[in-house]
């Protein structure tokens, strides 16, 4: 089981393509544990964040921060001080997983 980190920017359909692609090719297999996700503020509209965060919800166990301004790396800071388990993926929204992941090479 595994810790996820995101950043996200205001883009729910992007957001669930990606998160759709990961699940199919690698998470029905690697339990996720919890998903720290950070939601920008740049690009869409605060009802696009709100999409973002119940997609996110709608997969796993989330926690969310919310900045009032946008900053990657204040984003990466703060996703990457979160995670409990041993290990983490972190992932961007804009990324889609195209083939599966072998797990025995992930060990």
């Amino acid at each position: 089981m595994i810790d996820l980190t995101m950043t996200a920017a205001r883009r729910p359909d992007l957001f669930e393509r990606t998160l759709a692609s990961f699940q199919d090719m690698l998470f029905n297999r690697l339990p996720v544990r919890k998903l720290y996700l950070n939601i920008d503020p740049i690009w869409g509209t605060p009802n696009d964040a709100d999409q973002v965060e119940a997609i996110a919800r709608s997969y796993f166990d989330t926690v969310v921060r919310r900045p009032e301004l946008p900053s990657y790396g204040g984003a990466v800071k703060w996703l990457w001080s979160q995670p409990e388990t041993d290990w983490f993926l972190h992932l961007e929204d804009d990324w889609v997983l195209s083939h599966k992941i072998s797990l025995r090479k992930l060990r």
